[in-house]
């Protein structure tokens, strides 16, 4: 979506966003910086304080500065939930070697056209951290973002907005799934996840047809049976480690990946 008029509210919706960077500078007891990033391959992601860094950093893509006010709030809750869930344990998630393994043997099987080794370990890589971050981004997101509609009003136009862009974009694999591009468990586990999205934004909504693809698709059940177990867990964040990790026991991926104390990298910890 190329820039739009953002709120007409804008001072009031600035007011939102810095009150929620104070916030997360104060629980996190580090400094939060906001920067555009015009190649960001998603809307935003914010790389968390540690070692040689000691600022968080949320980046926003270019094309999204119309919404910037909303997506650093979001991305605060995203800081928040981790605070609030590191008193449980490991915050980060990590691909495990079994994904890999089980990807990269799904590949191989799927795969039209034939990779080599090298190559093949790559892009089952890749799958890998998608589903990894899918897993995580999603219940979280969905916490977060039912937070933003209650409680600000004039943030909720450019929610809406962003978020209809998000459910367009999960689409996406259903299209490649149905072109045969990629292995049918990461196709499952991806559209189950992306579905508890739409339709818990379609009952939100009263829009019944955001979720109609995956239920043309068959992942609407299982959706569903995530959404339930969410509803029944979420809240501050404690909760966030019980509700990833019931996810991926319904989805059958509960070793694809590893809870660690801390992802010594730079990626993002979310997909708006």
């Amino acid at each position: 979506m190329s820039s739009t008029t953002p709120p007409s509210d804008v001072p009031e919706a600035r007011r939102i966003s810095r009150d929620a960077l104070r916030e997360a500078e104060r629980s996190s007891g580090s400094q939060v910086v906001v920067v555009e990033s015009p190649g960001l391959p998603t809307l935003s992601a914010i790389r968390f304080a540690r070692g040689s860094t000691p600022a968080h950093v949320i980046e926003y893509r270019s094309d999204y500065a119309w919404a910037v006010d909303y997506l650093v709030v979001f991305q605060c809750g995203m800081l928040r939930r981790r605070v609030n869930a590191a008193a449980s344990g490991p915050i980060d998630l990590g691909p495990s070697a079994t994904g890999l393994k089980a990807i990269t043997a799904a590949l191989a099987k799927a795969a039209t056209v034939k990779m080599n080794a090298a190559s093949s370990r790559q892009l089952a890589a890749q799958l890998l951290q998608g589903v990894v971050v899918h897993l995580r981004s999603i219940p979280l997101g969905l916490a977060i973002d039912s937070l933003i509609e209650t409680e600000f009003e004039v943030l909720r136009e450019t929610q809406r907005r962003v978020l209809a862009d998000q459910l367009r974009e999960n689409e996406q694999v259903l299209d490649a799934a149905g072109a045969g591009l990629l292995p049918q468990r990461v196709v499952d586990a991806t559209c189950a996840i992306s579905a508890a999205l739409a339709l818990f934004w379609a009952e939100r909504w009263t829009q019944p047809g955001l979720a109609a693809p995956y239920q043309y698709s068959g992942h609407a059940a299982t959706g569903s049976q995530l959404l339930e177990v969410w509803r029944q867990n979420s809240s501050d964040g404690v909760r966030d480690h019980a509700v990833i990790d019931a996810w991926a026991e319904l989805l059958g991926i509960a070793d694809w990946y590893t809870w660690v104390a801390d992802e010594h990298d730079d990626s993002g910890e979310s997909e708006r």
